[in-house]
């Protein structure tokens, strides 16, 4: 489908693209390292307690509304 910021996408069916992607990823040493380090840097910011917090913040928009 698309090449995001963070990661190769492909529809599921599409087994050209993702062989594709599977080398290019093994081929481009700075594309494995990029992608790898965008993902790590995304993944920090991804807390139980930021997931906790916008439940919450949903929660209390239906609830009051």
């Amino acid at each position: 489908m698309r090449s995001g910021k963070l990661s190769l996408q492909a529809d599921h069916w599409d087994t050209d693209k993702y062989a594709n992607y599977i080398y290019a990823l093994l081929r481009y040493n700075v594309l494995h390292q990029n992608l790898s380090q965008e993902a790590h840097n995304e993944l920090k910011g991804i807390t139980w307690q930021h997931a906790a917090d916008k439940v919450c913040e949903i929660y209390n928009q239906v609830s009051y509304n």
